[in-house]
């Protein structure tokens, strides 16, 4: 398995936000249950029923066999019926979300290649020689890095790769990149706080 790091080209839109998309996916099961848990309207939904069920077996409407198997059927009907509505929200929200990211990358890059700029924004991708259909090339990752001129570091934006390694070997790039034309780089790390890497 070859794979090589090159700069990001318009022609990469489509495989990045792929990547983004398979990347979410691997968490949406996930995302979306925990979603559906705190949902306000759909724990009130689910409650609503479960009392209203309660209430026929008050009225000995219904057996406790009967009650018991109508509040599962209640559960897992609102249960999935709101999971499958959340979900289709979040595909929309990534969708809109990595459209967003795509459009960033191609600004970033089509600043590094204006004639006018110092070049000191680029976006790197990563191919796998050995994944493609006869041969070709295939996206596996993609980073951003772009120098903001007030103050005076740059930022790397969204690494993203189909493997941690990936990513990693992306984030070690632009930090390269950084190092070589002697530029602080702002990061974000998993607790949200920022740190900054000094340019030695």
């Amino acid at each position: 398995m070859t794979k090589s790091i090159r700069e990001y080209q318009s022609a990469d839109a489509d495989a990045v936000k792929a990547i983004f998309i398979q990347k979410s996916r691997r968490t949406e099961f996930k995302r979306v249950a925990k979603a559906v848990f705190y949902h306000k309207t759909a724990r009130r939904t689910w409650q609503a029923g479960i009392v209203g069920l309660l209430s026929l077996q008050l009225r000995l409407m219904l057996t406790h066999r009967k009650s018991a198997l109508a509040m599962c059927l209640w559960s897992a009907g609102v249960g999935l019926g709101w999971f499958f509505w959340l979900r289709s929200q979040d595909r929309k929200r990534v969708s809109k979300e990595y459209s967003t990211m795509v459009d960033r990358f191609r600004e970033i890059q089509h600043t590094s290649t204006d004639i006018t700029s110092d070049k000191k924004n680029h976006v790197w991708v990563m191919e796998d020689d050995t994944t493609g259909p006869l041969d070709q090339k295939v996206v596996v990752g993609v980073v951003g890095f772009q120098y903001d001129e007030d103050d005076q570091e740059g930022r790397i934006w969204n690494p993203t790769g189909i493997e941690p390694r990936i990513e990693l070997a992306l984030v070690k790039t632009a930090i390269q990149f950084a190092r070589d034309h002697q530029i602080n780089v702002l990061t974000q790390v998993v607790s949200s706080a920022s740190t900054t890497y000094s340019k030695q």
